[in-house]
């Protein structure tokens, strides 16, 4: 079985760990011309989602993960060049553990990014459901609540939504993310992905 994951920010994964984020988006790269839309899925440059439906994926998260760094080498500035070295019989922890490494050779927890979490000590796992292109803009105010954006109240007798609060949630949260390329003012074509909490296969 082929084991795939898809990052997440700390705040995202932990969503989706507790179901509360079902709802996932990706740039498509490259970005298709101007005239492209969905009538000419066919047509050159043809695109292919990398997460398709029935697909089970690993949350990638940042981690701890206890072992320690060794030096590789030096680099071309004759700085040291550090190496982690897993020890697997301690268990990966994703809340900040007390037993922190002194220093990168100590052995002890080291944060790592969630590039280097493998599929099998990943905590959540999610099965793919449905996947489709979309405009980042067309999104709706219930799918921002599957990405995870939480609705907000005013204080006055009824629940009353706050105009808009959703809205702005999701668009910082997007340009949080991807604003060095393609911001939300920019509308670009992305993957929508749904998916389900499974568990490990």
């Amino acid at each position: 079985m082929l084991k795939h994951g898809i990052l997440m920010t700390p705040d995202l994964a932990e969503k989706a760990h507790r179901g509360d984020k079902t709802v996932t988006r990706r740039l498509l790269k490259p970005q298709p011309p101007e005239w492209w839309d969905t009538c000419h899925w066919e047509e050159p440059p043809s695109y292919k989602p990398r997460y398709c439906p029935g697909m089970i994926v690993a949350i990638k998260e940042t981690h701890w993960r206890w072992g320690y760094k060794k030096i590789k080498g030096l680099s071309v500035k004759n700085v040291p060049v550090y190496a982690f070295v897993a020890v697997d019989s301690q268990p990966i922890v994703f809340e900040l553990p007390t037993l922190l490494a002194k220093t990168k050779t100590h052995a002890g927890y080291h944060k790592r990014s969630a590039l280097f979490l493998p599929f099998d000590y990943a905590r959540t796992h999610v099965e793919i459901l449905d996947v489709r292109p979309d405009r980042l803009q067309d999104i709706d105010r219930e799918d921002m609540k599957r990405e995870g954006c939480t609705t907000e109240y005013t204080n006055y007798g009824a629940c009353e939504e706050i105009p808009n609060s959703i809205n702005r949630q999701f668009r910082e949260l997007w340009d949080s993310i991807n604003g060095g390329t393609y911001e939300w003012a920019l509308n670009p074509w992305v993957w929508r992905y749904s998916f389900k909490r499974v568990e490990k296969p």
